[in-house]
């Protein structure tokens, strides 16, 4: 069997003032081309869906005809889970319909729900709570065990656990073991060796030997919301999930990579176009998966070539830094200038000029002096672009360092579970 693995769409996402709308189309175009090219026989999608709770319309009609383009009018399914960015009950609503055409839309852990046969001969079970069956009508197709965790914060783990019947553990480590352990007891009582037998979860995940915050290749990406804060969701070890499981595919951060010290390959794929300057110049990837019943998986990163790339540029001479951007005209760009003297007013407006796409400028003075000149300023931009710049302004224009951005997202992250904790 061959799946493909794919995640964090964020689709109805911007850079800043830049819809990214017809990248989103184009790649996911290319994401269908390619599960068509290699026969595919199954799709997971592994959360991050939408950028917001409150997607656009746009966004909305994209992935609706995404999904029906990957499910071949019905005959290869696609099983999608919700993010941390998802409204669970919004991806899961449209289920039941859903299921018509081959799509799983999966916002919960316990999701419940019969047996279902769509008109292409795909027939859909759920045996336990949060563990769906796919049997195939080719009988030369093994059937497909999948394990889903859509994302979930604390609040909605002990909800899960709670449900269950289960006393949630007030500690974070203890839960995350405690909702390991479920995943444990669902595989041991329904993974079958003539299955193909996989997980998909959206979630932070690390080598238990390793400590999360020291490892920058596993950091959550600029403009990403946070799931690492006090009642998000504390990290999952690569070898809590079930020995059983064949492949894990992770959705939440946007790098394609493996983690070890799982009981089998254990990857993000990634998101498919670079959403942030923390992915500037960053690769973007698909995952072809081969496996055999009660066999090893062979993963294979397929690369996307739709979007535009991200760059950031520094520069100490505002002439070579115009003629840079008049030769680089489709990208994304944040330029940097080490100056020895504050960027004037017609600099600026003659550099903007030059670069339809120029996402900022950060200028840098070398030496002392001078005020920083006052800019109106538009409240309807991000609120942490707003506060970057607020922060270069009583620095001497200097960039927030990470860990600052880091905090500030957080906060944003925690007022987001506060306000939907209030309006559930």
């Amino acid at each position: 069997m061959r799946l493909l693995h794919t995640s964090d769409w964020h689709l109805g996402k911007r850079l800043e003032r830049f819809s990214r709308l017809p990248e989103q189309k184009e790649v996911l175009a290319e994401i269908v081309e390619i599960a068509d090219t290699h026969k595919v026989d199954a799709v997971l999608i592994s959360g991050d869906l939408f950028d917001s709770f409150t997607p656009p319309v746009e966004a909305e009609e994209l992935f609706y005809r995404s999904l029906k383009r990957l499910s071949s009018d019905g005959a290869r399914p696609v099983i999608a889970i919700a993010g941390n960015h998802d409204s669970p009950d919004a991806i899961q609503a449209p289920d039941p319909l859903a299921r018509e055409h081959g799509i799983i839309l999966l916002g919960y852990h316990l999701t419940r729900g019969g047996e279902t046969v769509n008109e292409a001969g795909l027939k859909f079970d759920f045996p336990a709570p949060g563990l769906l069956r796919i049997f195939f009508p080719d009988p030369q197709l093994p059937g497909l065990t999948v394990i889903a965790a859509p994302y979930a914060n604390e609040r909605r783990l002990h909800r899960f656990l709670s449900e269950k019947g289960e006393i949630p553990n007030q500690e974070e480590r203890e839960l995350n073991s405690q909702v390991a352990e479920h995943w444990r007891r669902t595989a041991e009582d329904f993974f079958r060796p003539d299955s193909v037998n996989v997980m998909m979860g959206h979630l932070f995940c690390l080598n238990r030997g390793r400590n999360y915050l020291q490892l920058s290749e596993l950091e959550e990406p600029e403009d990403e919301r946070p799931i690492l804060y006090p009642g998000g969701l504390a990290p999952f070890h690569a070898d809590m999930f079930p020995p059983q499981c064949q492949y894990i595919a992770l959705g939440h951060l946007h790098r394609s990579q493996s983690i070890e010290g799982g009981p089998c390959p254990v990857y993000y794929s990634g998101s498919p176009l670079s959403f942030s300057l923390s992915e500037a110049e960053q690769r973007k990837y698909v995952h072809l998966v081969d496996i055999e019943p009660d066999g090893p998986a062979e993963v294979k990163k397929i690369e996307l070539h739709s979007g535009l790339p991200i760059y950031r540029r520094t520069f100490d001479d505002i002439e070579k830094a115009e003629d840079w951007l008049r030769e680089n005209q489709r990208a994304y760009v944040e330029l940097h200038l080490v100056l020895d003297d504050y960027l004037q007013t017609e600099d600026r407006r003659r550099l903007t000029d030059s670069h339809p796409l120029l996402l900022s400028i950060v200028p840098e003075v070398s030496k002392d002096g001078g005020e920083m000149k006052r800019e109106a300023v538009d409240i309807d931009r991000p609120m942490e672009e707003l506060f970057s710049e607020y922060f270069a302004s009583r620095n001497d224009g200097q960039r927030a360092p990470a860990r600052i951005i880091e905090l500030f997202r957080e906060v944003l992250a925690e007022q987001d579970a506060r306000q939907e904790s209030h309006g559930t």
